[in-house]
């Protein structure tokens, strides 16, 4: 397994690479047997660096297993306080692809803070879809929310099956 992180620093055009153990990224497993998408010790891909969020351009993570990948990359921009990610799973032995992209963006609006999530998803004709745009206030209450209103029971929207 190959666990690889490429990020960029705002204050410099040089591009930095760091390499990860299973051990060091992933949480603790019995049978030291990791996949791809196993469960990462910290939520975002940027709390694995030293570095402060408004101090970082990019960080990109490339999780490599046999056949099947994890590309993780965020972008950030307005010191921090706003981003994007997007997230594509390939998985040879499942034969899936999964994929989503989200923006996260904060703003004032009559004097009052807002954080602005919209996420998107790849369909299964390869176009970006809406799955939902969310308000939140400053005290964590939800102001507004559009969604995908035709989600099936345990659909997972952005995956489908690798057309050989």
């Amino acid at each position: 397994m190959k666990i690889e992180f490429k990020y960029k620093l705002i204050v410099s055009d040089i591009v930095h690479n760091l390499s990860m153990s299973p051990e060091e990224y992933f949480e603790n497993k019995i049978d030291d047997t990791y996949d791809v998408d196993d469960i990462p010790k910290f939520n975002f891909i940027e709390e694995y660096l030293s570095n402060k969020v408004d101090e970082i351009d990019f960080v990109k993570l490339e999780i490599f297993k046999n056949k099947n990948q994890l590309i993780i990359e965020t972008n950030f921009w307005n010191s921090g306080k706003n981003s994007s990610l997007k997230y594509l799973l390939h998985n040879e032995d499942e034969n899936y692809i999964y994929e989503f992209l989200k923006i996260n963006k904060k703003f004032k609006k009559d004097n009052l803070n807002y954080d602005e999530c919209i996420s998107f998803y790849r369909n299964e004709i390869n176009l970006l879809e809406l799955r939902s745009h969310v308000i939140i206030n400053d005290e964590g209450s939800i102001v507004e929310v559009i969604k995908k209103s035709d989600v099936k029971k345990y659909e997972q929207l952005g995956r489908h099956i690798i057309n050989k």
